[in-house]
Parts: C-alpha cells; structure tokens; sequence
C-alpha cells in the first residue's frame, strides 16, 4: 500500500511539473522530466510482484520533483 501511494503522489506531482514547467525551462528540465516518467512508468510495472523497489523509484521520482520545485521558486533543497 505504501508504495502505491507514494507512486500516486510522484504521479500527481510528475502532472503539476509538467503544467507549471516553463516552455524556456531547458534542456536539463525536460531530461529530468523524462527520467521521472521513465522511473514512475517502471514503478508501476514493478508494483505488484516488488513493491519495494517500487518504492524506492517513487522515493526517486519525489526527491527529482522536489528539486525542480524548490529551483523553480528560487530555495536548494536540503541534501
């Protein structure tokens, strides 16, 4: 259940990036972007047979979102 919901909450955030993304963003957001749907799509795939692991990509895909938000409102994440 765990990690279904923090698949959902990547998913959700993954959806609100791609909206508030700038067209002039760069080259480094959209490879970024692309990462995290290649990661929540293997999530997904994974989920019912290893949720664990599931788990951990989602942990990665929240920790990339986070660090494009926190750059797009001017703050760096805490490490």
């Amino acid at each position: 259940v765990l990690a279904a919901d923090l698949l959902a909450e990547a998913e959700h955030l993954f959806d609100r990036e791609l909206l508030l993304a700038s067209p002039d963003a760069g080259r480094s957001v959209a490879i970024t972007l692309e990462s995290v749907r290649i990661t929540l799509r293997r999530g997904r795939e994974i989920l019912a047979e290893r949720p664990g692991t599931a788990a951990v990509l989602a942990s990665d895909a929240l920790r990339d979102l986070e660090r494009l938000s926190a750059a797009r409102v001017g703050v760096q994440p805490e490490a």
